[in-house]
C-alpha cells in the first residue's frame, strides 16, 4: 500500500494526500499556527495561561507546551479550549481569516472579551452598544 505512511489533510476547499516529509513539515506548520491563534485568543481574552487551563481542565504545563509548539494536543483538548473561546473546532483553525478580515477580527476580539464576563454584564454592555449606535447614527444626518 503505497499510502501507509503517509496522512490525509482535509479542508473543506481540498483533499491532500502528503508524503511523509511533506506531512511532518505541514504537521509542523499546522503545530505552529495553532499555538499563535491559542496565544492570540487567550490574551485577546484576558486570561493567564493558569486561567485558560483551570478554563479547559487540562495542565498549565500542557497550555505552556501548546503555546510553544511543542506538542500536538489532543482532539479531545483541543475542544475544550474551544469551548473556552465559546467556538467550534472549525473556528479554532481558522488561521488566515481574521488577518483577511478586519471587521471580523474587531468583532471576534469584542466576543472573546465578552466571553469572560458575567451575562448580566454583557446584557448591559450590548444596550450600551446598541444605544451608542443609534446615537452616532443621529448625529451623523
Amino acid at each position: 500500500m503505497p499510502y501507509l505512511n503517509c496522512i490525509i489533510s482535509c479542508d473543506l476547499q481540498s483533499i491532500v494526500v502528503l508524503s511523509d516529509s511533506r506531512k511532518d513539515r505541514k504537521m509542523s506548520e499546522i503545530r505552529r499556527l495553532l499555538s499563535h491563534r491559542i496565544r492570540a485568543l487567550r490574551k485577546q481574552s484576558g486570561l493567564s495561561q493558569e486561567e485558560l487551563a483551570d478554563a479547559a481542565d487540562v495542565s498549565l504545563d500542557a497550555i505552556g507546551r501548546l503555546e510553544r509548539s511543542e506538542v500536538t494536543p489532543s482532539v479531545e483538548t483541543l475542544q475544550q479550549i474551544a469551548q473556552v473561546f465559546q467556538m467550534t473546532l472549525a473556528e479554532l483553525f481558522r488561521f488566515e481569516e481574521a488577518k483577511t478580515n478586519p471587521l471580523r477580527e474587531e468583532i471576534e476580539q469584542l466576543s472573546l472579551f465578552l466571553a469572560t464576563k458575567p451575562l448580566s454584564d454583557v446584557r448591559f454592555l450590548a444596550k450600551m452598544l446598541r444605544d451608542t449606535a443609534r446615537y452616532l447614527e443621529e448625529v451623523r444626518r
